[in-house]
């Protein structure tokens, strides 16, 4: 990394570290509320689309000190992309939607690599010819990890819009998708703890 921020952004569903190792840490599995699942090295989890400045670099390249909207702590670098000036200006030149549940493939056709829509996650949008489908953009790597944007289309009603009423029923909506889900500390295994509801 140079001496100034670099632009980044999250291709994969990733955990975001306190330090730069996939390693747990856990403290006494006698107390009570300790031991697994509660591993202290885990801040939360990160949603592929989440942009980033990108701080500091590992000694060994595998790992990067980030700044999130939410947090900051180490990403691996397999799982971020670099991201141009030319990309920030096609990201901002799309409407937004956020998925209604967490069961929305993402798939570009031109692409095998797809990925798992959830709430919570930004996607750009843009307007087909079809009323009933939106395209959907999620972020990718190239070669050099620079990012470039696939597109996915979906069903129009799996993505709130600036339309979407946040209203009683879709609370209930929104809410019932998450009901029976178990519990993730600092979003264990993509699952949802209280600071991520």
């Amino acid at each position: 990394m140079t001496a100034t921020p670099v632009q980044g952004i999250v291709i994969a569903h990733t955990n975001l570290r306190r330090i730069p190792s996939h390693k747990p840490g856990f403290d006494t599995y006698s107390k009570a509320g300790e031991g697994y699942p509660f591993d202290y090295f885990q801040e939360t989890n990160l949603w592929a689309n989440t942009p980033l400045q990108l701080l500091h670099l590992s000694k060994d390249k595998q790992w990067c000190y980030v700044l999130s909207p939410y947090y900051k702590g180490w990403v691996p670098m397999h799982d971020l992309a670099l991201v141009s000036d030319e990309f920030m200006a096609h990201w901002r030149s799309k409407g937004y939607g956020v998925p209604v549940s967490d069961q929305i493939t993402l798939s570009d056709p031109t692409s095998n690599y797809a990925i798992t829509g959830k709430m919570g996650m930004v996607l750009p949008i843009e307007e087909t010819a079809d009323p009933k489908i939106i395209s959907a953009f999620y972020a990718n790597a190239d070669e050099n990890q620079l990012a470039h944007l696939l597109r996915a289309e979906i069903d129009r009603d799996q993505i709130a819009t600036d339309a979407y009423k946040f209203d009683g029923e879709h609370l209930n909506q929104l809410i019932s998708q998450l009901e029976g889900r178990p519990y993730g500390w600092g979003g264990y295994l993509e699952n949802r703890d209280c600071s991520s509801m």
